[in-house]
């Protein structure tokens, strides 16, 4: 299930220095390198202004 699924990578996230934002559940922040990624089921849009900070998180 999308709760079970959320439970399970939301540490593995974290544990990558992102933060959860309080206002959306699915929006996860590193403010230390400037990135956000974006949580869509089993789907990942991360978003930073250097390509090579995306790379090194994918």
């Amino acid at each position: 299930s999308l709760i079970y699924w959320f439970k399970t990578i939301k540490p593995v996230i974290e544990s990558l220095g992102f933060k959860l934002l309080v206002s959306d559940f699915y929006i996860f922040i590193n403010l230390e390198k400037d990135v956000y990624l974006i949580l869509y089921i089993d789907n990942f849009l991360v978003l930073a202004p250097i390509v090579a900070v995306v790379n090194k998180i994918k």
